[in-house]
């Protein structure tokens, strides 16, 4: 761009002083498309079950736990309110609308892994701030969070790339147009912004809410099971 900007400017200046030079833009090199980082599922399961068994602090888990199966990143986490969480509602999700990167990434995110562990780190994370991680996030950059977090994924996986490991379970997944929903990727049948005026019980009794849901399950089909063997090893230990 920058190059573009500075070859742009002496043709300007050619043309207006009629001068008789000819300026071609040079061959640059071609760079290869870095690869994305991804987490092996059996890696995703080893790092749900620690969360799942609070080895992890409450506020790392929430974030990673949302990264992993909804694509959400830190910036989503550190402005998420309190009023966007609705994990009690009958199709229990997230709302994820505050200044996001584009419009396609204001979305409606499904919880479909560790919906009882959320509901109480979320407790204890509560405060009087109205955000869902309480005001211990408040003034950090993106980065400061994901210092937090790297030290909790496998070398060379930074918190970014769980989300282009959702991405990579719902292509495994044969997942379809819905895992863009999910992952607030630009699609052609995005949800309306209407869908957000509804309040969230009005969402979760929604058809569009639920076929989410079902996306959700397929995609983290893994983790769902890990899961629910979780709830079943605490529940016969009561």
């Amino acid at each position: 761009w920058e190059l573009n900007t500075i070859i742009g400017v002496l043709r300007l200046a050619i043309k207006k002083h009629r001068l008789a030079v000819v300026i071609e833009a040079p061959s640059l090199p071609k760079h290869k498309a870095k690869s994305r980082q991804v987490l092996p599922k059996d890696q995703q399961v080893e790092l749900v079950n620690k969360i799942l068994n609070d080895l992890v602090p409450p506020a790392d888990g929430v974030a990673l736990l949302l990264h992993l199966q909804g694509g959400v990143i830190a910036s989503e986490c550190q402005r998420l309110k309190t009023a966007s969480v609705a994990l009690g509602a009958k199709v229990p999700h997230i709302v994820i609308e505050s200044d996001t990167k584009t419009t396609a990434r204001k979305r409606v995110v499904p919880i479909t892994v560790g919906v009882r562990w959320l509901r109480k780190a979320l407790a204890e994370l509560e405060d009087s701030s109205g955000l869902a991680f309480g005001a211990r996030w408040t003034g950090l950059t993106e980065s400061a969070i994901s210092s937090r977090l790297i030290q909790l994924l496998p070398k060379g996986i930074m918190p970014y790339g769980l989300r282009h490991t959702f991405r990579a379970n719902a292509i495994a997944s044969a997942a379809g147009d819905n895992a863009a929903l999910i992952g607030g990727w630009s699609s052609a049948n995005g949800i309306s912004p209407i869908m957000f005026k509804y309040g969230q019980e009005g969402l979760s009794d929604m058809e569009v809410l639920k076929g989410l849901e079902a996306t959700s399950k397929q995609i983290n089909s893994h983790l769902v099971e890990l899961d629910s063997q979780h709830l079943k090893l605490v529940t016969d230990n009561k």
